[in-house]
């Protein structure tokens, strides 16, 4: 019997979902099963090309920007980004100027190479690590900031010996899935304020330039968005995902990368804070503010991915 009723959910649910809903797509439009073949017409209508094939299989991933390749009549292949959202919305109530509207468009920004992000790590390594070796008595040698910097602080996980360390007994001592921005909330939050009040404006116009251009490359990555609402899975009697019933009452909009507005950064602003509802719970944020051309905004936050490792951040 086929059931939506999820108990979990998260990162590692969502991705999953997304996976088998653009396996749905691919597969209903190669197939030409009905909801296929509204897709079919639909792109027909608006790029003038009859879908030829579409194929998922190295897309998706860390290095691409898009979901699918679709080959069509015109015998060119485009790269296609699908943007989901769970809601209803109208075939009419998609916006061709921004794909993402009723999603989010999202796209990683490591830091390694913006030379303020090495002076969040001074900051962080004298008032966070720096400590660790007393108040939690390790006896290995404290590493060196040169050596936290370039074996630690931008990478996927810590390597040096010192911080491995630090973070299993870390783990011991707050539990196994303790975040350090609520562990540490006092000297993260101090480092956090300091840096933040004395981002210079060159500083800034550095990132600027930076992020703009991981943007345009992200944006320019694409020839097409596929805007989806209400493809919602259902679980057959084999723990797979299906879609069929939500599909048939599903709309779509697609877009070309001409249509598509690429946002421009006019300024940033970062604050630090302390989210959550009482102090056992608040977490230690850095939070970063982009300002567009449009006089819109948008927020996320600077912050590490993994234990005191890999600093980086992202538009959306």
């Amino acid at each position: 019997m086929a059931t939506n009723n999820f108990a979990k959910r998260g990162k590692a649910f969502n991705k999953r979902i997304e996976d088998a809903r653009i396996n749905f797509l691919v597969n209903s439009i190669n197939k030409k099963t009905p909801f296929g073949e509204r897709l079919r017409e639909n792109y027909k209508s608006q790029f003038g090309y009859e879908i030829i094939s579409v194929d998922n299989s190295d897309c998706g991933g860390n290095n691409s920007h898009y979901d699918m390749i679709i080959t069509d009549s015109s015998d060119k292949t485009k790269k296609c980004e699908e943007k989901h959202t769970s809601k209803r919305v109208s075939a009419t109530g998609f916006n061709k100027a921004k794909p993402w509207q009723n999603s989010v468009q999202a796209v990683n920004i490591t830091l390694s190479k913006v030379s303020f992000a090495n002076r969040y790590a001074k900051l962080y390594f004298d008032t966070a690590i720096v400590p660790t070796q007393a108040e939690y008595n390790i006896k290995i040698p404290l590493l060196t900031f040169e050596e936290y910097l370039k074996k630690d602080f931008f990478h996927p996980g810590v390597s040096s010996e010192y911080m491995k360390q630090l973070k299993e007994v870390f783990k011991k001592t707050h539990g196994e899935k303790a975040q350090v921005n609520k562990a540490w909330i006092d000297k993260v939050n101090t480092v956090n304020e300091k840096f933040s009040l004395s981002l210079s404006q060159e500083e800034k116009n550095e990132f600027i330039n930076y992020a703009q251009k991981k943007i345009d490359t992200a944006f320019k990555d694409k020839d097409c968005w596929l805007q989806t609402s209400g493809i919602i899975p259902d679980i057959n009697a084999d723990g797979e995902y299906i879609f069929d019933k939500s599909s048939s009452s599903a709309t779509f909009m697609w877009s070309s990368q001409k249509d598509v507005y690429v946002p421009k950064i006019m300024d940033i602003c970062v604050t630090a804070s302390l989210s959550g509802r009482q102090y056992a719970m608040k977490s230690a944020i850095l939070n970063l503010t982009y300002d567009f051309d449009n006089k819109s905004s948008s927020s996320t936050y600077l912050r590490f991915r993994n234990f005191l490792s890999n600093f980086s951040t992202d538009y959306k």
